[in-house]
């Protein structure tokens, strides 16, 4: 997210995707899972964020997933 805010506050004009291995973020009251961060991310950086891909090791549906993410943008 504080990649985000600073391309945002820079005013950088691109598309982000987030890969990310981790299921959940912060803990305690800062808790979250991956699908409440893509709506925090959806709401809060709706000009700029595309997508959050899932990256596992175990299988190649996290790369086929970006390719086509990435061929949707152009």
């Amino acid at each position: 997210m504080d990649i985000l805010e600073e391309i945002q506050r820079k005013e950088i004009s691109c598309k982000v995707i987030v890969v990310t291995q981790f299921e959940t973020f912060g803990e305690g009251e800062f808790y979250i899972d991956l699908n409440d961060l893509k709506h925090i991310l959806e709401s809060q950086f709706k000009d700029i964020y595309v997508s959050t891909i899932f990256y596992s090791p175990q299988n190649t549906l996290w790369q086929t997933n970006l390719v086509n993410l990435i061929n949707n943008l152009k």
